[in-house]
């Protein structure tokens, strides 16, 4: 299930958002300390971030500085202040996007998946075939066994763990990784490719990543 953690000080506006994620089948998370919001979203490892501007303790700005050490997580700023300042300064910041007060649940339900499904590489936390990937710590877990993996290669993993046994393109991959700030062409690709492959064949014998020719790669059981 989908992890939105909120972080909203107003009880009202949090209960309003925390029924519509669950209406909406998603696992939905606020916050229970002000002062330690980067370990609770560290601990919840979410898949999209809400967050007001105006907190107790440190603002907006403070925490997405700090939340962007952990993770890539999407993050939609969420302010009554004007958006012209405050929206492209939560942009500059690091947030993905931003909707100002008040607004309809509708239209943070229509953000939320939009960008989830622009952004397959940036959950933390994802499991396929018995094989568990942990991006915070670029970690891939079969069974009793943990290996480490390069942000590239996590990425890659990622990919593919979003699309199982589907044939991902070589575009999708490339577009992905430019936009994780991981620039390469087809050849390193493929290098990175078959460096992933010797990584897992430590955790299992089977050979996982197919290349389909003329298509791209597969991950198969």
């Amino acid at each position: 299930m989908t992890k939105i953690f909120v972080i909203e000080d107003d009880k009202a506006i949090t209960g309003e958002i925390i029924q519509t994620l669950n209406k909406w089948n998603y696992n939905a998370k606020t916050v229970s300390d002000w002062q330690n919001i980067q370990t609770e979203v560290s601990k919840f490892q979410p898949d999209l971030i809400t967050m007001d501007i105006s907190l107790p303790t440190f603002d907006g700005f403070y925490w997405i500085e700090q939340i962007r050490q952990i993770t890539n997580a999407p993050i939609i700023f969420l302010t009554a202040q004007s958006i012209n300042n405050d929206g492209v300064r939560a942009l500059a910041a690091g947030a993905n996007d931003f909707i100002e007060k008040p607004f309809a649940m509708d239209y943070l339900i229509a953000k939320i998946q939009l960008l989830l499904k622009e952004n397959p590489a940036s959950s933390t936390s994802i499991t396929v075939d018995d094989f568990q990937l942990n991006s915070l710590t670029n970690t891939v877990k079969h069974k009793d066994t943990s290996i480490r993996l390069t942000p590239t290669e996590a990425i890659i993993l990622k990919i593919l763990f979003r699309s199982p046994h589907e044939v991902v393109s070589k575009k999708k991959f490339i577009k992905f990784l430019w936009e994780n700030d991981q620039f390469i062409n087809e050849n390193i690709l493929e290098v990175n490719i078959s460096r992933l492959r010797q990584k897992l064949s430590q955790l299992d014998d089977r050979k996982h990543i197919m290349t389909i020719r003329g298509k791209g790669y597969q991950w198969i059981n």
